[in-house]
Formats: C-alpha cells, structure tokens, sequence
C-alpha cells in the first residue's frame, strides 16, 4: 500500500487529525485530574470491598441464535 497514492490527505485532514489529537490528550489530563481527586486507597481498604467470591470464573450465558 501506498500511502500517499492509497490514502490521500488534504491539509484539511491533517488539520482535523491535529484538533482531534489535541482533544485526546486534554480529555486524558481532564480524566486524571478527576481521579487525583479521590486521593490514596489503601490495599487493606482495597482488600476489604465486597466483590466476587469463589474460584470460578465468570461465563456468560450461551447466545440463543435466533432461527
């Protein structure tokens, strides 16, 4: 595959790809921030939430396919 011949981009599109990477990086910062504000979990605390017993491991139910 040839990119430049295959997969043309107008300045346009690079501007786009450029926007639409700027946006991800600050959603990313934004999403750390807000969990910086939870603060510091420790493991004893992590260890005594309610969760999953047992030793089997989940499954989800077979699909029914429709006929």
């Amino acid at each position: 595959m040839d990119l430049e011949r295959d997969l043309p981009t107008t300045p346009e599109d690079v501007d786009a790809l450029r926007r639409a990477s700027t946006a991800a990086a600050r959603q990313e910062v934004d999403y750390l921030a807000f969990l910086s504000t939870f603060g510091e979990t420790s493991p004893e605390r992590l260890r005594a939430r309610r969760g999953p017993r047992g030793n089997e491991p989940f499954e989800l139910p077979a699909l029914k396919r429709p006929r």
